[in-house]
């Protein structure tokens, strides 16, 4: 069976307005390295940087 890996790219997470979209989950990773391998899994926007990330970029990814 294969994977469908879906990312959705946040360009400012500070000026993003919304929730979390249904079957994704949010990721904190490092700009410059791949969210789905290198990233962290968010439960809530209040975790939003408790990473040592040097320079944090977000993405909802799905992977079905």
């Amino acid at each position: 069976m294969t994977e469908t890996i879906e990312v959705q790219y946040i360009d400012n997470i500070h000026l993003f307005c919304g929730v979390i979209p249904s079957g994704f989950d949010l990721i904190e990773y490092d700009r410059g390295t791949d969210p789905v391998e290198d990233g962290v899994v968010l439960y809530g926007f209040d975790e939003v940087a408790m990473f040592d990330f040097a320079n944090p970029k977000h993405a909802f990814v799905k992977i079905s």
